[in-house]
């Protein structure tokens, strides 16, 4: 009788939860860039323009503010209000992702059904439904409840309970080590297949040294970038449906690009770049991420400032797929006559390319001389000063197979809005 009283008792719940959350506490930190805007103030910031409506801008703060997100709690914070600015962005998917995101995290999370709207509510429920089905501490919580509810255990099924609740534990252990483990550091060379070149440690002169392109494209200035590492190759539909099927997204569907395979893919969002190199680094447990603007143009021309990856020649059919030389894009690599110094691949025509700076005309006249990077400060020409910008388009490169021979030159530079489509990307690793 005593037996059966203390394993009703508060006390043995308490016990199971604690060691249900032992056994089951592993998270796996993605990789991000430290810039000089701290987490806590490019979340205050998303939330202030939230707040004014301007979402597009509150999207770009608040995905700057992800990889510098380290702790449970920041991240929920994070991962909240993404769900709500995506949600009133009408981007309903995007939004319960989010909240998923959130719901791994802390399974019990709950919201206040007072202050959202019914359609948000909607959205949570159906969420949380989904990360029940998927969540050992759920599982756990759910078995704990059940042996509360059971009011009168004669000895066998006493006995039993333990045994079971003894087997689960086990077995969800054995999950966690799993877990644990599966980050894995040759998953990008082994699985992906993704050639790294290696960039040197060095100057070069970023911009239009020929005088032929935009103003956005001067002044020439000197720029310093550690040594970092760039995918030889634009990223495949290959490897984006493994990113899609490891991750449990839904394979891109391009209507522009009816081959698939070993052509670049062409994703529909500047997010699905940078959730692919967040993927990416979770699994590798390295830094990688879109190149930025910088880095890309030192792999395409190297350091004597050319005006084409292959030189200063004219382009041609048999150097770049450009001006139509071929319908649609082609396989990656198809051109080995057009390499960069550093042996890239397809830096001119193909496919566009996503870089990770938000794009800003003037940025040249202020631009840090080492390693600038997205995280250098946004400067303005309105809104409110400290966190609103004119410029929130990212930085495209490269030209497509459709561009003329003046945008696949090396400096050229444009922005376009991350909602665009058809865009490839390759990436970094530091």
């Amino acid at each position: 009788a005593r037996m059966k009283t203390f394993f009703r008792s508060r006390y043995l719940s308490g016990g199971v939860l604690f060691f249900f959350l032992f056994f089951l506490s592993a998270d796996i930190v993605p990789q991000g860039d430290q810039g000089k805007l701290s987490f806590a103030e490019l979340l205050d910031q998303g939330r202030k323009l939230y707040a004014e409506k301007d979402y597009e801008n509150a999207i770009i703060r608040l995905l700057q503010a992800r990889p510098l997100a380290g702790t449970d709690a920041e991240k929920l914070d994070l991962y909240s209000t993404l769900s709500h600015v995506y949600f009133d962005f009408d981007e309903r998917e995007t939004a319960r992702n989010y909240l998923r995101k959130m719901l791994e995290l802390a399974p019990e999370k709950a919201i206040d059904e007072k202050t959202v709207s019914s359609g948000y509510r909607k959205l949570f429920q159906e969420a949380k439904r989904a990360s029940e089905e998927e969540s050992p501490q759920i599982v756990g919580m759910r078995f704990r409840k059940e042996l509360k509810k059971r009011k009168r255990l004669n000895r066998i099924e006493l006995i039993g309970a333990i045994v079971l609740f003894v087997g689960t534990v086990v077995v969800l252990k054995m999950i966690g080590k799993k877990k644990k483990i599966k980050v894995e550091p040759d998953f990008d060379t082994r699985v992906m297949k993704i050639e790294w070149v290696t960039v040197p440690a060095g100057e070069f002169q970023m911009g239009d040294n020929f005088g032929d392109g935009d103003p956005s494209e001067r002044p020439v200035h000197t720029v310093y970038l550690d040594k970092y590492e760039i995918s030889k190759f634009e990223i495949t539909y290959e490897q984006y449906d493994l990113f899609c099927q490891e991750s449990k997204r839904a394979t891109m569907a391009n209507p522009q690009e009816t081959v698939r395979g070993s052509r670049p893919v062409l994703v529909n969002l500047w997010n699905d770049a940078s959730d692919f190199c967040s993927w990416l680094s979770e699994k590798t447990g390295k830094k990688i991420h879109l190149s930025t603007e910088a880095q890309w143009e030192k792999a395409a021309r190297g350091t004597d400032q050319r005006r084409y990856p292959w030189g200063d020649m004219e382009p041609n059919c048999g150097l770049t797929n450009f001006n139509n030389c071929a319908s649609g894009t082609q396989p990656v690599g198809s051109y080995p006559a057009g390499a960069s110094p550093y042996g890239m691949m397809d830096m001119a025509g193909n496919a566009k390319e996503w870089c990770m700076d938000v794009f800003d005309p003037q940025y040249y006249s202020k631009s840090p001389r080492e390693n600038p990077s997205p995280s250098s400060p946004i400067y303005s020409t309105g809104g409110i000063p400290g966190y609103a910008y004119t410029y929130y388009s990212f930085v495209i490169r490269g030209g497509d197979y459709k561009s003329n021979f003046m945008d696949i030159r090396t400096t050229k530079r444009s922005g376009i809005s991350q909602y665009s489509n058809g865009i490839g990307f390759r990436v970094c690793k530091e």
